[in-house]
C-alpha cells in the first residue's frame, strides 16, 4: 500500500502537483482509516441499540437501587401492534410479604402500558432487601431475577443449551438455543392474562392478581381447562388461598369451589360434544376452547368485535374474579366478553354474610346483613357483615342458629349453574328443616347449613365447612325454596 502511494505521488510530482513526503500521505492515510474504523463502530453500535429484541449470555440489566425504578431489558421486533417490551422493575413501596423487585412483560403501546406476564408472580413468600434488582441471562443458561444478592427468580434452565434470550412479536419471551430450539418460554407460565397466539392447555393454571398490588397473585381465583367437565372453569378458594393441587372430581371441598364454566354462558358447542374432548383454550374473537384435533370445541358468546381474529386481543382473570377479554380497536382496548354480569354472579359480591339480592340483571345489589350481624362498612355493603357477637366456638350451650328463609349460599346456585353434578359441599337428603338443623349444631366444622327443596329427590342437607360468603335472597314466600341456617353466639 505505502508503494502505490509512492506511486501516486511520483505521478503528481510529474503533473507539477507539489509533492510530499511519503510519511505525511501515511499519516493522511491513517487519518483516513480511523475515520472509517469509527464510522463503521458507529455504525453497529447503532445496529446494537436498534437491535433490542435477543441478548446473548452474560448479559445483565440493572436499576440504581436508589428507589422505584424500571428499566427496559428488551423490545418486541416486527410491525405487531401492540408491540412489547421485557422490563426490570425496582419496587422499593411494595406491601409487607412481597418481592420488591420484579421482571414483567408490557405492552409497550397502546396506553395504558398492561403487563402480561411476571416472572416472579406466585413468589409471595420471598423476601427481597431492597436495593439493585437484576436480571441476568448467566453463562451456564439460567435467567436469574434477583435484588442485593437474594434470588428472587430464576428460569431453572442452567446447562440446558440455552445461548440467547429473544422477546417475540407475539409477546411470548423465550430462551434459545444456537440452533433456535426453544428451551423455556413464558407462554407456558401464564400469570393473569393470555394474549392472541397463547395456547392455555390443560393442567395449566392463571391466577388473578392481588387487588391491591398486580405484580402478585393473591391466590384466590383462578382458571383452568378440566377433562373432567369438558370446559373452562373458574374456581375460588377462600380458605386455601394458592392451592394449586388436584381438585376432586366428586367433592371439590377438599381445594376450590367452582363458580363458572365456559358452557354456563350458553357458549356454542361447535363439535359434537364427547367426554375429555376439551385440550386447550386461546383468545378467539372471546375465548374458545380448542379440542384434540385443533379445532374449536367451544366457542364463547362475545361482542363480535374480532369475528376473524385479525386484532390484537387479550383475556385476563381479573382481580374480581370476572374472565375478560380486550379487542385492539382504533386505538384503544374494547371489551369483548366478560364471564359474570351482575353483582351476584361473584362469589363473594357482597362479601361475609352479605345478603345479595334481585332478579338477574342490573336489579341485583348487596341489601345488607342478617340478624345478629352489621355491616362491615355501612356505606358499602358489598364489603359484607360481622357478627355482633364474635362466634369464638362453633360447638357448646353459647351456639345457636338464626334461620333464614328464602336465603341460599351463592357459591351453591353458582355451582349448579356452572354444570355440576357433584356437590361442593357434603350433603345429605332429609326429612324435614329440624333434621338439617340438629346435623349442623352436632358437627363442630359446621359453619352453616342450607336446605334446599329439590323437586325430584326431596329435601336436601349442604353443610358448609369454611367460611361463610355471600348469601343469596331467592324466592320470599312460604314454603321457601331455599332456607338458610347460619351459626351466631347465643
Amino acid at each position: 500500500m505505502m508503494v502505490d502511494l509512492g506511486a501516486i505521488t511520483t505521478s503528481r510530482s510529474n503533473n507539477n502537483v507539489s509533492s510530499r513526503p511519503p510519511v505525511q500521505f501515511t499519516s493522511m492515510y491513517a487519518a483516513w482509516l480511523l475515520v472509517v474504523v469509527v464510522v463503521l463502530l458507529s455504525t453497529v453500535e447503532i445496529q446494537f441499540v436498534t437491535a433490542q429484541n435477543t441478548a446473548q449470555l452474560g448479559t445483565a440489566w440493572s436499576t440504581s437501587g436508589k428507589g422505584q425504578q424500571v428499566v427496559t431489558a428488551l423490545t418486541s421486533s416486527g410491525a405487531s401492534n401492540p408491540a412489547y417490551k421485557l422490563n426490570v422493575l425496582e419496587l422499593p413501596g411494595a406491601p409487607p410479604g412481597r418481592p420488591k423487585c420484579y421482571a414483567t412483560v408490557n405492552f409497550q403501546n397502546p396506553p395504558p402500558a398492561l403487563q402480561i406476564w411476571v416472572a416472579n408472580y406466585l413468589s409471595n413468600g420471598i423476601y427481597s432487601p431492597g436495593g439493585i434488582c437484576s436480571l441476568k441471562l448467566g453463562l451456564d443458561g439460567n435467567l436469574v431475577l434477583s435484588q442485593s444478592g437474594t434470588v428472587i427468580w430464576s428460569s431453572q434452565t442452567a446447562n440446558k443449551g440455552v445461548q440467547s434470550i429473544e422477546l417475540l412479536a407475539s409477546g411470548n419471551l423465550v430462551l434459545l438455543t444456537s440452533a433456535k430450539k426453544t428451551v423455556w418460554e413464558s407462554f407456558d407460565y401464564p400469570s393473569d392474562t393470555l394474549v392472541t397466539g397463547q395456547k392455555f392447555p390443560l393442567g395449566s393454571i392463571l391466577f388473578a392478581a392481588d387487588p391491591n398490588w398486580p405484580y402478585s397473585s393473591a391466590g384466590i381465583y383462578s382458571a383452568r381447562v378440566q377433562q373432567y367437565t369438558n370446559d373452562l372453569s373458574l374456581f375460588v378458594d377462600f380458605d386455601h388461598p394458592g392451592y394449586t393441587g388436584p381438585i376432586p372430581a366428586y367433592n371439590q371441598s377438599a381445594g376450590s369451589d367452582r363458580y363458572w364454566t365456559l358452557e354456563s354462558v350458553f357458549a356454542e358447542i361447535v363439535n359434537s360434544w364427547e367426554a375429555y374432548q376439551a385440550l386447550y383454550v386461546e383468545v378467539n374473537n372471546g375465548i374458545a376452547v380448542f379440542d384434540t384435533s385443533g379445532g374449536v370445541f367451544i366457542q364463547a358468546p362475545s361482542n363480535n368485535l374480532n369475528p376473524n381474529n385479525t386484532f390484537p386481543e387479550y383475556a385476563r382473570l381479573e382481580p374480581d374474579g370476572n374472565l375478560k377479554t380486550f379487542v385492539f380497536l382504533a386505538g384503544s382496548w374494547k371489551l369483548n366478553f366478560q364471564a359474570l354480569f351482575s353483582v351476584c354472579d361473584f362469589p363473594n359480591g357482597c362479601g361475609p354474610y352479605g345478603l345479595c339480592s334481585g332478579v338477574y340483571g342490573p336489579d341485583q345489589k348487596c341489601i345488607g346483613c342478617p340478624a345478629q350481624f352489621q355491616p362491615i362498612n355501612p356505606s358499602d355493603l358489598s364489603q359484607g357483615c360481622k357478627p355482633v357477637k364474635p362466634l369464638t366456638s362453633l360447638c357448646g350451650p353459647s351456639v345457636e342458629l338464626i334461620e333464614l328463609d328464602g336465603t341460599g349460599y351463592l357459591l351453591l346456585d353458582d355451582f349448579y349453574w356452572s354444570g355440576d353434578l357433584n356437590p361442593t359441599y357434603p350433603s345429605t337428603l332429609v326429612t324435614s328443616k329440624a333434621q338439617c338443623q340438629a346435623a349442623c349444631l352436632a358437627d363442630c366444622a359446621c359453619t352453616a347449613a342450607f336446605v334446599y327443596n329439590l323437586t325430584i329427590i326431596g329435601q336436601n342437607c349442604f353443610q358448609l365447612h369454611s367460611s361463610v360468603h355471600t348469601l343469596l335472597q331467592t324466592f320470599n314466600t312460604l314454603p321457601a325454596y331455599h332456607s338458610a341456617f347460619i351459626k351466631v353466639h347465643r
